[in-house]
């Protein structure tokens, strides 16, 4: 079955970004981490353009911001390790080989021991799995 190019597109994108979103869910983990609270935001004064001038509010609105740019991470890093954990071993080879390390076909080709038409044949087999547990298509086998 061939899935749509948009599609595949935004498959691809998501398995090439996969360990940016990782890195940045741990630096968010960071952040956060290092970011203490205080307490007490009662009574705050209100500067020229009726905004709160208080650094704790800032905080925990800039807290507020991290916590769910960190949940929209977590949810597509998931995304992309319950396909991984779908795939055969021959299809997570190929999408960590291709994807995740930015390997060459041919050097893929020729770590897997494989021929130009089989690499293909894994990486498309591999997306559609990604788009079937992703819920992007349903796979009639």
């Amino acid at each position: 079955m061939a899935i749509d190019p948009t599609l595949k597109a935004g498959i691809e994108s998501d398995l090439r970004k996969y360990k940016r979103w990782k890195a940045r869910i741990k630096e968010i983990d960071d952040l956060l981490a290092d970011v203490s609270i205080g307490s007490g935001t009662s009574d705050q004064p209100v500067g020229h353009s009726g905004k709160i001038n208080d650094p704790t509010f800032e905080m925990t609105i800039n807290r507020s911001r991290l916590a769910q740019e960190r949940a929209y991470l977590l949810r597509r890093v998931s995304r992309v390790e319950n396909a991984l954990s779908a795939m055969n071993d021959e299809q997570r080879q190929l999408v960590r080989l291709w994807y995740f390390e930015e390997k060459d076909r041919k050097y893929i080709e020729a770590e897997m021991g494989i021929v130009k038409n089989t690499f293909y044949r894994i990486k498309e087999s591999a997306l559609e799995i990604y788009a079937e547990v992703a819920g992007l298509i349903s796979l009639v086998r």
